[in-house]
């Protein structure tokens, strides 16, 4: 049986395209915070579990009213799945917003908060500070004033709803 063998370079050249050169672009500065995107953009997969759960749940008999009524699939989305859906998407982006303001695991095994801070998120911060430097009273100040930040955030998140979220009565 023939194996193929992945060209060494070629890696390389796919990152190429998007302006990503050499071995190093994990140290890169200006690369390095993309990597950690693209890891949460992986690790995305509990997010789709809830929107697929929330899709078997739209009953078939609005698509058909919707088809009667002469609606395309588009409109269909538009009008039938996205109003039934946007308690879902509001709870998953509620979600994915607090976990991102909560960024620590991937930052710290992989770049350590580096090249030059560049991925020197918050949390890793308020772990340096608290357990690096023996600076618990400031990382303390640090954690409250994240959790207030969290509170704004998810406060207007909240509050916006009402003008977008569709709440069977």
């Amino acid at each position: 049986m023939d194996t193929v063998i992945w060209p060494q370079r070629s890696y390389q050249s796919i990152l190429a395209v998007w302006g990503i050169g050499g071995r190093n672009w994990i140290a890169n500065p200006r690369t390095a915070l993309y990597v950690l995107v693209i890891l949460s953009v992986w690790q995305f997969g509990s997010s789709m579990v809830i929107f697929l759960a929330g899709l078997r749940n739209i009953p078939a008999s609005l698509y058909e009213a919707a088809e009667i009524d002469g609606a395309n699939r588009l409109q269909s989305f538009i009008h039938v799945t996205l109003p039934i859906l946007s308690p879902i998407i509001l709870f998953n982006q509620i979600l994915q917003m607090i976990s991102s303001f909560q960024t620590f695991t991937s930052a710290f095994v992989i770049t350590k908060g580096g090249p030059l801070s560049e991925t020197l998120f918050m949390v890793l911060y308020i772990y340096d500070k608290g357990f690096m430097a023996s600076e618990m009273g400031y990382a303390s100040a640090m954690s409250w004033i994240l959790l207030l930040v969290i509170l704004a955030v998810t406060g207007v998140l909240f509050f916006t709803s009402r003008f977008w979220v569709y709440y069977e009565s």
